[in-house]
């Protein structure tokens, strides 16, 4: 039985930089399946921080925008 990793079922990971200093770094990072239905896309933030001179992962979280209903009052 060959094993497959969750791995071989993503397109090429895109990656956009939404924020940057010359020691901390926000990157957006799209994944997205090769097949749709098996997993869904997924968007999450890495937040990378220069400690001694090299860039280490500080955060890796979800990104979620969670849509508001209409009709909604606060």
């Amino acid at each position: 039985m060959l094993f497959r990793s969750p791995v071989d079922d993503i397109k090429p990971v895109r990656l956009s930089v939404t924020r940057s200093t010359s020691s901390e770094a926000s990157i957006r990072v799209y994944l997205d399946p090769k097949r749709p239905g098996k997993v869904k896309p997924q968007i999450f933030i890495m937040q990378l921080r220069k400690i001694g001179g090299r860039w280490l992962v500080a955060a890796w979280v979800p990104y979620n925008a969670i849509a508001i209903p209409r009709g909604t009052s606060s």
